[in-house]
């Protein structure tokens, strides 16, 4: 996972979400993920640019909503 998370890094360093400027349906499913890698011990605090991501997916109304929903 850790060469998967430094592409993800990486790819986060020019691009807001997953395909670009705008969130699509991949990036949701990729946050719930992310969200799981500190559960099993891989935190982010190396993947800067993936850390802003998940910051950048947290903010967003929509996902406010969803993890309010789940008691998140």
């Amino acid at each position: 996972l850790a060469g998967r998370f430094a592409f993800l890094n990486k790819h986060f360093t020019h691009q807001l979400y997953l395909a670009g400027g705008e969130m699509t349906l991949p990036d949701p499913y990729l946050f719930t993920v992310l969200r799981w890698a500190g559960n099993v011990g891989l935190p982010l605090v190396d993947y800067p640019h993936l850390k802003a991501y998940m910051e950048r997916m947290r903010a967003l109304p929509c996902v406010k909503a969803a993890m309010e929903a789940e008691g998140l």
